[in-house]
């Protein structure tokens, strides 16, 4: 059995997001109030406003948190069940909701 495609994709849009957003907090802003262990240097701007501040990494997490709890609430949107659970749903619907008995519960 192998995953839906569609959940599995939205899955690991999820896990990278989630990714990121660990190391950012981590290496790029400072996990628990200690110096950052990384910069982020933007290239199209003058050398004196190339470091980008904290505050806008920070914003920046938001928005990929936001983007993350969107795909969870998608995923969340899925559905998961055993086969034989399927199957017992398909043979109550076919008898009209009425639950179907063994054979041996019928002879007695």
């Amino acid at each position: 059995m192998s995953t839906n495609p569609a959940y599995k994709e939205l899955a690991y849009r999820r896990s990278i997001l989630r990714f990121m957003i660990n190391f950012m907090m981590t290496d790029v802003v400072g996990a628990s109030g200690a110096a950052p262990k990384r910069t982020i240097i933007c290239e199209d701007v003058f050398d004196c406003d190339k470091e980008i501040g904290q505050d806008t990494i920070l914003d920046f997490v938001e928005e990929l948190q936001e983007i993350e709890a969107d795909l969870k609430v998608e995923l969340g949107k899925f559905e998961f069940r055993k086969k034989d659970e399927q199957s017992k749903l398909a043979a109550r619907l076919k008898t009209g909701g009425k639950k179907t008995r063994s054979r041996k519960a019928k002879t007695k």
